[in-house]
């Protein structure tokens, strides 16, 4: 999307939150700031390299907008075993697929997702792997482009190949599994 047609969304969406705080909508209020918060990472800094840290901190955030949404459906857990504040990585790395698990889940059932996010630190890499239980055997056609997307930007930054990795096992879940070399 253009920065402008951004900036006129976010502008909106500040008429909103005004109008809310005028009427004490306090679930309103961080639902719209949350939401602004998401579009201006996920296209104002669209071309940036973040921290691991602020990566995973956008998945809370998303998550929070989807429970507002759908209640308590969404079951989320996260394991991060050692120090992500400076690893760095492509801007919408692990939130694309959080994203694409999110939006899969809630058009293919009206169930309870299962979301989980497990980030090793190793010596020599990190590993990330987001899996959900979504039954669906393909991410969705609109989807596709961002992760198409992700992989390049994230395969030139570490100026490698092969480091994401995507399984859908029909009938009972996807996994994902992303590989970040440690830089010396």
């Amino acid at each position: 999307m253009d920065n402008k047609i951004i900036q006129e969304y976010l502008e909106y969406l500040n008429l909103i939150h005004q109008f809310s705080v005028f009427e004490n909508a306090v679930n309103t209020q961080r639902l719209i700031q949350n939401i602004s918060n998401l579009l201006k990472y996920k296209f104002i800094r669209k071309d940036e390299i973040v921290t691991l840290k602020d990566e995973i901190s956008f998945v809370d955030v998303i998550l929070e907008i989807f429970i507002g949404k759908y209640g308590e459906c969404v079951n989320y857990k996260s394991e991060i075993n050692g120090n992500i504040t400076d690893v760095y990585i492509p801007n919408y790395s692990v939130l694309t697929f959080v994203e694409c698990s999110l939006f899969n889940s809630f058009e293919s059932k009206e169930n309870n997702l299962n979301l989980n996010l497990c980030i090793d630190y190793f010596e020599r890499n990190i590993k990330i792997k987001i899996q959900d239980d979504n039954t669906a055997n393909e991410y969705s056609k609109e989807n596709t482009h961002l992760i198409d997307s992700v992989i390049f930007k994230y395969n030139s930054f570490f100026s490698m190949d092969s480091l994401i990795d995507i399984n859908f096992n029909v009938n009972k879940n996807t996994i994902v599994k992303m590989e970040i070399p440690k830089i010396l």
